[in-house]
């Protein structure tokens, strides 16, 4: 959700959450095509469903964590994927297919998060902390890759891992200084 320069982008895609009646674990497979079960996502008593035939694009700014409910963890995400091309095609993608398609992005997501909580607690904005993140990941090592072209290669993410969490160290380790 990162574009130039590392800002969010303005509009992102979401679907609207309502409540809905329980329905069987193996009533989703057979219908109710349209709808993503949220199970327990605020009320345990309660049945949550993502209506994928009501989705629009809403502003980043009102998406912020504070204000947030619920975060879809990678499978989740994986499922709403899979329940969405469904939705379109009737084709059912394994969610390991869609896993491995994204895994890149989730690690991204993951080596972000862990970068700002290291050097916002040295005192960085958050936004000037993704900013230098993404200068980091993108910038072309010399070969023409770049460390977010690393990603894709399962085998190359744990030394992009201890890179970005070298960088993070040394980015707060700097700002602590005054330097």
């Amino acid at each position: 959700m990162r574009g130039k320069d590392a800002q969010l982008e303005p509009r992102v895609l979401v679907a609207a959450v309502t409540g809905s009646a329980k329905v069987s674990r193996g009533a989703w497979a057979k219908g109710h095509y349209g709808l993503m079960p949220l199970p327990d996502l605020v009320d345990a008593g309660k049945m949550w469903v993502a209506r994928l035939d009501d989705i629009g694009k809403a502003l980043t700014t009102d998406l912020t964590a504070g204000t947030r409910l619920a975060c879809l963890a990678p499978f989740g995400v994986n499922l709403l994927q899979q329940r969405f091309i469904w939705r379109l095609t009737r084709h059912e993608v394994p969610t390991y297919q869609l896993q491995e398609a994204s895994a890149h992005v989730f690690e991204e997501a993951d080596l972000l998060e862990e970068w700002n909580d290291t050097v916002c607690s040295a005192g960085v904005p958050p936004d000037e902390a993704a900013a230098l993140f993404e200068g980091f990941v993108r910038a072309d090592r010399g070969d023409g890759k770049t460390l977010q072209d690393d990603l894709r290669d399962p085998q190359r993410r744990s030394a992009v891992r201890i890179a970005c969490r070298d960088e993070a160290r040394g980015v707060a380790a700097i700002h602590l200084s005054g330097d």
